[in-house]
């Protein structure tokens, strides 16, 4: 009986102590969405970094747009790339690895 019990103890600590190990990245993760929330609502106005205020009037629409720099028009860095943007005040956000096509996209659009 003693045994049994010792064995359920162990069995409880240790799922205790991967709770623990568990709640410190939670807790980590939570509290870096606060802080993003904050830099968020923190106007930039550093030289450079500053992003103009576009009013959109219409619509934003690429349709099987293909782009090679004039130098390497061998290579696309674009191929058949498909946006559309049409509300008003609308935060449209270009995500993607390094070297995915998202300044290009941007520069296109300027």
């Amino acid at each position: 009986m003693l045994t049994a019990f010792l064995f359920l103890l162990l069995s409880a600590i240790g799922n205790i102590v991967m709770l623990a190990l568990n709640l410190g990245p939670l807790f980590q993760i939570y509290a870096a969405s606060d802080r993003i929330k904050e830099l968020m609502d923190i106007p930039t106005t550093e030289p450079g970094n500053v992003i103009p205020q576009v009013e959109n009037k219409g619509t934003i629409e690429f349709k099987g747009v293909d782009f090679s720099y004039p130098k390497h028009e061998d290579i696309k860095v674009l191929r058949n790339v498909k946006i559309s943007v049409n509300e008003e005040k609308k935060v449209v956000a270009l995500v993607g690895t390094s070297g995915c096509g998202k300044s290009s996209i941007i520069s296109l659009i300027e």
